[in-house]
């Protein structure tokens, strides 16, 4: 597949900083000293400051920098920590969720435990104790679904699971719910907590993740194939299906722009939302500069 099967009727805008975080980021990557030089390599070709100027492209650049750096940090520590032994994973986990809550992280930790901690001190900054709470809670969101899809990956054989289980799994696992937490501090106001329970709003956030999961599998197949990852839509419809590859990719397409038209039709309806009505439009705005964003990354990254 190419980026440009794919097309959304979002503007493909990106941070005018780009090119700054994405020389931080290549610096961030030296520091994570559990992978070889040559992974190290690898994840600097994947150009992830790139990905967080398209998801962010109105950040100011002091708030650019703990996105970009949690956005490499979520995709380094899915690779490393992935494959472990569920109890060694959960374990992990509950360290960096103690960490975001205010632990100081040991004097030998690794990058894993030490980025978190910058992340946390930066954003602190910018946003209220409800913000990071929420965006704790939707961090061990990601946490818990990294733990139930080891009970189907990295096995021989991959133990695929149902299309409708893994689009529960993957709403979290894919890790958009807490970017889209970080989309809110590119403006001046943090949305309440009663916008974000409105069932519109819900709506398009699981949408924006499942976009976002599905154009990444889309992508990521061969990857996924080899290292034994089930959590791949294509793979997965393969498998229950018993249908050729094609077919399937051709069926992800279809439920890709299913999720798609639906977020477009919603974001063209949505009821008014009081005083916070500005703010709430410029936060959907946001969501679709994740999607678009994410798609116009692909033309730069060799993560794939």
């Amino acid at each position: 597949m190419s980026p440009t099967q794919l097309s959304y009727p979002f503007p493909d805008v990106i941070n005018p900083m780009a090119d700054e975080i994405e020389a931080k980021t290549t610096a961030w990557i030296n520091e994570y000293t559990l992978f070889p030089e040559s992974m190290r390599e690898k994840f600097k070709a994947a150009r992830f400051g790139k990905l967080a100027a398209y998801f962010h492209p109105d950040a100011p650049f002091d708030r650019l920098i703990p996105m970009g750096r949690w956005n490499l940090w979520i995709f380094l520590f899915d690779d490393y920590y992935g494959p472990y032994p569920v109890e060694e994973l959960r374990k992990a986990c509950n360290h960096v969720i103690e960490i975001f809550k205010g632990m100081p992280p040991a004097a030998t930790d690794s990058a894993f435990f030490l980025q978190p901690a910058l992340i946390r001190k930066e954003l602190l900054s910018f946003v209220t104790a409800a913000w990071m709470n929420r965006f704790i809670s939707d961090m061990q969101g990601f946490f818990h679904t990294m733990i139930t899809a080891t009970a189907y990956s990295y096995k021989t054989p991959v133990h695929y699971p149902l299309l409708s289980d893994y689009l529960v799994i993957r709403e979290d696992l894919i890790g958009v719910y807490p970017t889209a937490d970080l989309a809110e501090i590119t403006g001046t106001t943090l949305l309440t907590n009663e916008v974000l329970e409105n069932p519109v709003i819900k709506q398009l956030r699981k949408l924006t993740s499942l976009i976002v999961a599905l154009s990444n599998d889309i992508f990521s197949v061969r990857k996924d194939e080899e290292e034994k990852e089930a959590m791949n839509a294509v793979l997965i419809i393969q498998h229950e299906q018993q249908c050729t590859l094609d077919s399937a990719y051709a069926e992800t397409v279809r439920l890709h722009n299913e999720f798609t038209a639906e977020f477009v039709h919603t974001c063209n309806h949505l009821p008014h939302f009081g005083q916070q009505d500005k703010t709430v439009r410029r936060y959907i705005e946001n969501l679709s500069h994740i999607i678009q964003g994410h798609l116009s990354w692909y033309q730069y990254s060799a993560r794939y």
